[in-house]
């Protein structure tokens, strides 16, 4: 979709004056909308490319409903861990990018697109530079960024960032990197910024102790820049995911292991302001919901789909918060035929 206001450099309210066309009737006189809003938000959430078979699945509810998700559609083809998950063009097409092609027991480079309103399977949208998977995913509405993530060859995570244009699709183009080889981050789009949180790096010395990552890395979108410190979360924690607002970003951490303590679970949240770098601010719980969830929002309601409990059992249950306020998650439905493992696939789209 288009801006009018960028397109025309008129804004809504001076449309009917000049035009005599209300702003709602644009489409059907020009052939595009009037997008007031950024371009990487939309009113509807989804989750694609599960971490369970069928892995094709790509489920959707409306973002400010407390039901239960429904089926959309499936992707090109099934695959689990995508590297990373995102929106644009005025949020009217969502992008799933790589993964791991759980039939060939591979990782792939191709990424799926779909149109946010209509529901249908996903179409091929064309390939990253290279195969991989469990990466982030960032976009300010224009450009995508898949970020980090893990390759087949050689193997390991990978500090490598590329970007496609959303609305042409193609090819992926090199971006710059990470401070350091990355993935299983907690990830969010923005205006000007967009900033990947925690994970899981490429050092498992120390008995596992720099494994898990606790700092927050940013870029500020443009085609070749590389990623900078914008500060720490309240732990290390891999698995984790996020939302985010126009102004802040709200980060639910996952979980850590060590060798000294072996596996710990996280249920609180942590909180950014975006347009300055610094550390977390506590922003609430959510009860029982740990790692491997995926997030999501529409800028003023964020959501948690999935993942595991402290037990830790895996769950389908969705929590929700609201983003510009603190608090601890409120239940809101379930995922669609007990889905519940996605992270690196939730992002949100308009209807």
């Amino acid at each position: 979709m288009a801006d009018v206001k960028n397109v025309m450099g008129v804004s809504a309210g001076d449309i009917k004056n000049i035009m005599g066309v209300d702003a709602g009737d644009i489409k059907s006189v020009m052939g595009f909308d009037f997008v007031t809003g950024p371009g990487w938000l939309g009113d509807r959430n989804f989750m694609a490319g599960l971490s369970f078979d069928p892995y094709h699945d790509i489920f959707y509810k409306s973002s400010t409903s407390s039901g239960n998700t429904a089926a959309f559609g499936d992707l090109d083809y099934g695959r689990d861990s995508p590297r990373g998950a995102g929106t644009g063009s005025g949020g009217a097409r969502g992008i799933i990018g790589g993964g791991h092609n759980s039939a060939a027991d591979e990782r792939q480079a191709a990424y799926d697109y779909i149109a946010c309103n209509t529901l249908a399977n996903a179409q091929d949208g064309g390939d990253a530079d290279a195969a991989r998977g469990t990466g982030s995913a960032s976009s300010n509405g224009t450009l995508l960024f898949f970020v980090g993530g893990i390759q087949d060859s050689p193997y390991g995570r990978t500090d490598d960032m590329e970007y496609i244009t959303i609305a042409s699709l193609g090819s992926g183009t090199d971006a710059g990197n990470l401070i350091k080889d990355n993935g299983n981050q907690g990830f969010v789009s923005g205006d000007t910024r967009g900033a990947f949180f925690a994970g899981l790096t490429g050092d498992s010395s120390s008995s596992y102790l720099n494994y898990n990552y606790q700092a927050v890395d940013y870029i500020t979108f443009h085609t070749s820049n590389n990623a900078a410190d914008f500060g720490d979360c309240s732990s290390k924690s891999g698995y984790g995911s996020a939302c985010a607002s126009q102004t802040r970003w709200v980060y639910k951490l996952g979980s850590m292991y060590s060798v000294a303590t072996g596996s710990v679970y996280f249920n609180n949240i942590d909180y950014f302001t975006a347009a300055s770098t610094g550390n977390y601010s506590d922003f609430g719980d959510i009860s029982g919901r740990t790692d491997f969830h995926a997030g999501m929002g529409d800028g003023t309601r964020g959501e948690f789909w999935g993942g595991r409990n402290d037990t830790p059992t895996w769950i389908d249950s969705i929590a929700y918060v609201t983003i510009a306020s603190t608090g601890d998650g409120t239940d809101a439905g379930n995922i669609h035929s007990g889905a519940h493992y996605t992270q690196q696939g939730g992002f949100s789209g308009a209807s």
